[in-house]
């Protein structure tokens, strides 16, 4: 019986002020990403330099950013199936059907056996697919495509080559193929291994109007397996456990019993619509809206000085699920200072995690528009007494010049320094002034 489960795509479009947006360079950052499944069988029917290790998966609403960690070698192929909710397919039936594609492992043929994936029965109702090879060559990398229906294969098609192995992306119109508008970005990255470069391998950006029949309210499960040049099929697969033999040609996975061929539910769980934050005195204020809400358990905030290293701050209660629209707010009481990047970590009941977008905030030394420090006496005498309203965030500098504008002393100023203390005995009689390095206000003193 055919199983599916399905992983979200977001609902709406999003308004953010972001930093740190995914560069499709076949590196796969982890912080950006869900990790939809993972390769955990151990079978290695095709040897160890046919890899697979993740799927990832992001959507803004409108592009779908799909990485798969791995590596290939000779002319073996990396094949991906989408499922999408609102698109019918192949369902329990073979691929090609009555159909016929000319197309790499998507080929076709009327003797049952000639080709691997033309007679396949897939575990979820196949809707498109991508194939990747590196083409026999070590500075090449193709992609083609395929498009389902439900009675057969509808169109398939060569998309293009990037000319590379080494990350630098590129991108080839994906609609034809598709039934939609609009290119795809593909890079590969041949640089894949288990213990340092466990991110790397094949990333492509694709946008969502590209597939015909799908928009951003629908939902999308995957499948990956490796194969050969002409479709016939491994047992390294994500998900599953094909078993220890290779499955080969027209393989029928439905019938496996106990193995799940496709992703299990993930899904981005709050459709966020807005994230900002706002410096207000001494502190920032974060706010953010979300259109509408599944499982959503609670939002973690979470701060970094460079971007890389994150620090939780604080959680907010989410809603669980709800369609409508919610506003929430947070206020960082202590910011860095210079630039805070701040970020949301959603939380859904089971513990699975999606990270969002980052957006960033400047923190000066002092906040625009206020008086952060008070002297007195006035006149002085002896010392003259500096309070510091607001503490300043960093090491600064207290200046002071005579009344002709010449500068006649600077002293440092503690991080946190609420007040110091500056001898003035031996200054002339006559007025003074004092200026903090950050801030715009110059106060004045009367020396006696």
């Amino acid at each position: 019986m055919m199983r599916r489960i399905l992983a979200s795509l977001a609902l709406a479009s999003t308004s953010l002020i972001c930093v740190g947006q995914i560069t499709v360079n076949g590196i796969m950052d982890e912080s950006s990403y869900q990790v939809v499944g993972s390769f955990t069988s151990g079978r290695n029917g095709f040897g160890s330099d046919n890899t697979l290790n993740k799927i990832y998966y992001y959507t803004d609403n409108t592009n779908i950013y799909v990485g798969i960690s791995g590596a290939l070698t000779s002319n073996d192929n990396i094949v991906l199936f989408f499922n999408f909710s609102g698109y019918a397919g192949r369902g329990n039936n073979p691929l090609a059907g009555s159909g016929s594609c000319g197309t790499g492992v998507f080929r076709t043929s009327s003797t049952p056996g000639d080709y691997g994936l033309d007679g396949a029965i897939m575990d979820m109702d196949v809707d498109f697919a991508l194939a990747f090879n590196e083409g026999n060559s070590s500075s090449n990398f193709y992609t083609d495509a395929a498009r389902y229906g439900t009675t057969s294969i509808m169109a398939c098609g060569y998309l293009g080559n990037t000319s590379n192995q080494s990350g630098s992306s590129a991108s080839f119109n994906a609609g034809g193929v598709f039934g939609g508008t609009g290119n795809i970005t593909v890079a590969y990255r041949n640089t894949y291994n288990d213990t340092y470069n466990n991110t790397h391998g094949i990333e492509f950006s694709i946008p969502i109007s590209a597939f015909a029949g799908v928009d951003n309210t629908q939902s999308v499960q995957f499948f990956a397996i490796i194969t050969n040049a002409s479709g016939f099929m491994s047992n390294e697969t994500i998900p599953g456990d094909p078993g220890a033999s290779n499955l080969g040609n027209d393989a029928n996975l439905s019938s496996i019993s106990g193995q799940d061929f496709f992703t299990d539910f993930k899904s981005l769980p709050i459709n966020l619509t807005y994230f900002s934050g706002q410096v207000k005195g001494r502190r920032v204020h974060l706010s953010w809206s979300t259109a509408s809400e599944q499982h959503n358990d609670y939002m973690a905030i979470e701060r970094s000085a460079e971007g890389v290293r994150w620090q939780e701050l604080g959680r907010v209660p989410g809603a669980g699920a709800i369609t409508e629209p919610q506003h929430y707010a947070f206020i960082d009481e202590k910011p860095l200072p210079g630039l805070n990047y701040y970020r949301l970590r959603q939380v859904d009941y089971d513990g699975a995690t999606t990270y969002h977008k980052v957006i960033s905030v400047h923190m000066e030394p002092y906040a625009t528009g206020e008086a952060p420090i008070r002297l007195y006496p006035s006149p002085a005498r002896h010392v003259l007494q500096v309070i510091f309203d607001s503490p300043p965030l960093q090491p600064t500098g207290l200046y002071l010049y005579n009344a002709q504008g010449q500068l006649l002393q600077r002293l440092a100023v503690a991080a946190g320094a609420e007040q110091m203390q500056c001898e003035v005995a031996h200054l002339p009689r006559g007025m003074y002034f004092v200026r903090i390095e950050g801030i715009p206000q110059v106060l004045s003193f009367f020396k006696d």
